[in-house]
C-alpha cells in the first residue's frame, strides 16, 4: 500500500486518470486532489473523466477563479443558517449547518438562483481553502470537513417541496464541484418527521455520502466533544467555544437564520411549474378528499391564485360528525404563495376546501399541491442509527 491506501490496481487508474486529463487546467495538481474525483466515482475512470471535464466547464463559464470575490446578497449573508469553523481537535474544519433555522421559502423568494448557486460555491472553496491551509499547519492531510446538520426548531413547514428540491439541488451542486469534501455528516436534534425528509432525500445521495451520516440522540454534546473538542465547539452545542460578549451561538461565525421579512422578496417570483392548475368557478368550492389510515400522517399544502383571495379550511369526519380542524379563511395568496401542513392525530376522512362561494361574479384561477405523507416503516432509518451504534 501506499500513502493513499490504494492498491496496485487502483494506482493503476490513477495513473490512467491523470494521462486522460492532463489537457485540464486544474486548481490543484496534487494527487490527493485528483483521487477525489476518482472516489466520488468508485474510481470507474469513465465516469471521473466525464464528471471533472464537466465541473472545469462549469467552472469556466460561471468564472470561479474569482470566487473569492463573490459578494452574497444581503439577506444571504444574514439568514443563511450555517457558519465554517477553520479547525477542530484533529485538525479538520467543521461547518454547522442549521438547517431547522433556515427559511428556505423566504431565500428562495428574496433571491435568484444564481445567488444560491455561487454562495454555495464560495462556501465550498472556502472549507477547501481552510483543509489546505490546516494541511500545512498540521503537517498532516486534512482533506475534508465535519458538518453538524442542526435541526433544531425544525418543523413541517421544511417539507414544502420547492423548498427540498432546491436544497438538494445545491447539495447535488457541491458534490459534483467539490467531491468527497465530507468527511462525517452529525444529525443533532431530529424531528419526529425525520424519517420523511431522509426518504426524500437518501435516493440523491450517493453511498459513499450516506455511509458518511450519523444520526446522534440526546447525547449528541458528548459525542460531538470526544469528535471536535470543547474548545473548539460553540457552547450551545456542549463546548466552551463563545463569541463577543460570551455569545454561546458564536454569532461570529455562523449566521443564525430564522424568518426573512418579506420586504426582502423580489418581484415576479414564479414556482408553479410543480402545481396542478385549476379554475374554482363563481360561488363554489373545489372539496379535495383524504383517507387516513396511518396517525401522525402529515398532510401539506401549498397553493396560490393569480387573481384575488380565495378561501381554505380543513375538516375531518371520524366515526363522529364532521368538524372543523381549519376554519375557512380567505387567504390573500395572490399576494403570497401560502403553504402549511398538518399532523394529522386522528383516523378518519380530511377534506381541504377552496372556498369561492363568497365571489359571485369571478372565478379564481388557483395553482396547488396537497400531500399526505405517510411516516410507514423506519426500517431505513433504524439501520443507519444501528450502524452509529456499532
Amino acid at each position: 500500500m501506499n500513502q493513499f491506501d490504494l492498491d496496485d490496481n487502483k494506482l493503476e487508474i490513477l495513473n490512467k486518470f491523470k494521462d486522460r486529463i492532463s489537457d485540464l487546467e486544474l486548481p490543484y495538481n496534487e494527487d490527493y486532489y485528483v483521487i477525489k474525483w476518482l472516489k466520488a466515482r468508485c474510481f470507474d475512470i469513465d465516469k471521473a473523466e466525464k464528471m471533472i471535464r464537466n465541473s472545469m466547464e462549469y467552472r469556466a463559464q460561471n468564472d470561479m477563479i474569482n470566487i473569492d470575490k463573490y459578494d452574497p446578497p444581503e439577506v444571504i449573508k444574514r439568514y443563511s443558517a450555517t457558519g465554517l469553523f477553520p479547525t477542530s481537535k484533529d485538525g479538520y474544519p467543521f461547518q454547522w449547518e442549521l438547517f431547522g433555522r433556515l427559511d428556505m421559502k423566504g431565500l428562495m423568494y428574496s433571491c435568484k438562483k444564481s445567488d444560491l448557486e455561487m454562495n454555495t460555491i464560495s462556501q465550498a472553496y472556502k472549507m477547501e481553502k481552510y483543509c489546505r491551509q490546516q494541511t500545512v499547519k498540521m503537517n498532516k492531510l486534512i482533506d475534508g470537513i465535519i458538518v453538524i446538520f442542526d435541526m433544531e426548531k425544525c418543523g413541517t413547514s421544511h417539507l414544502w417541496r420547492s423548498g427540498i428540491q432546491m436544497y438538494m439541488y445545491l447539495v447535488q451542486l457541491l458534490e459534483d464541484n467539490y467531491p468527497e469534501m465530507v468527511k462525517y455528516l452529525y444529525v443533532i436534534n431530529a424531528p419526529a418527521f425525520l424519517p420523511i425528509l431522509y426518504r426524500i432525500a437518501k435516493p440523491l445521495l450517493s453511498d459513499d455520502m450516506r455511509n458518511k451520516i450519523q444520526f446522534l440522540g440526546s447525547d449528541f454534546r458528548q459525542r460531538l466533544i470526544d469528535k471536535i473538542g470543547a474548545e473548539y465547539l460553540p457552547q450551545c452545542l456542549g463546548g466552551t467555544l463563545t463569541g463577543p460578549n460570551g455569545d454561546a451561538r458564536c454569532c461570529h461565525l455562523a449566521t443564525q437564520g430564522g424568518k426573512i421579512p418579506e420586504s426582502y422578496y423580489l418581484k415576479n417570483v414564479n414556482f408553479l411549474d410543480h402545481l396542478e392548475k385549476v379554475t374554482v368557478p363563481r360561488a363554489d368550492k373545489l372539496v379535495i378528499k383524504f383517507q387516513v389510515e396511518e396517525k401522525d400522517s402529515i398532510l401539506k399544502w401549498e397553493f396560490q391564485t393569480n387573481d384575488k383571495d380565495i378561501g381554505f379550511g380543513i375538516s375531518f369526519r371520524g366515526n363522529e360528525k364532521e368538524k372543523k380542524i381549519l376554519p375557512i379563511t380567505r387567504i390573500n395568496s395572490h399576494i403570497v404563495p401560502e403553504y402549511g401542513s398538518l399532523v394529522c392525530e386522528n383516523l378518519g376522512l380530511y377534506k381541504v376546501i377552496f372556498d369561492n362561494s363568497f365571489s359571485w361574479t369571478k372565478s379564481k384561477v388557483l395553482f396547488y399541491n396537497i400531500e399526505l405523507c405517510v411516516k410507514g416503516e423506519l426500517e431505513d432509518l433504524q439501520e443507519d442509527l444501528k450502524k452509529n451504534d456499532s
